[in-house]
């Protein structure tokens, strides 16, 4: 499996530079707690990927939507950015 965060061009590369370690293996962590949540370990994920990339059907969506709000007191949206939800699960763990 690749990585999910590994940069996929030189560009993504370079944006990685000055993050701190920490911030990275954070955002690793939560990636990788929505997509158990997704049942979805082997979905790629960039900094572009949506919930709506992962084709859920609307009773599929509901069910994700409601194991997020109950284990992490968020709700998701399919428009949202991976990146937006795993800053949500780390804004509500304040």
């Amino acid at each position: 499996m690749k990585n999910f965060f590994e940069p996929d061009d030189e560009h993504d590369f370079h944006d990685m530079e000055n993050v701190p370690q920490y911030t990275i293996e954070r955002y690793a962590y939560q990636v990788e707690e929505i997509l158990s949540i997704f049942e979805m370990q082997e979905f790629f994920v960039s900094d572009n990927t949506q919930i709506k990339d992962f084709k859920f059907t609307p009773s599929e969506f509901d069910n994700y939507n409601h194991k997020l709000k109950e284990s992490h007191g968020i709700e998701i949206t399919r428009n949202d950015y991976i990146w937006e939800i795993a800053e949500k699960i780390y804004e509500n763990q304040f």
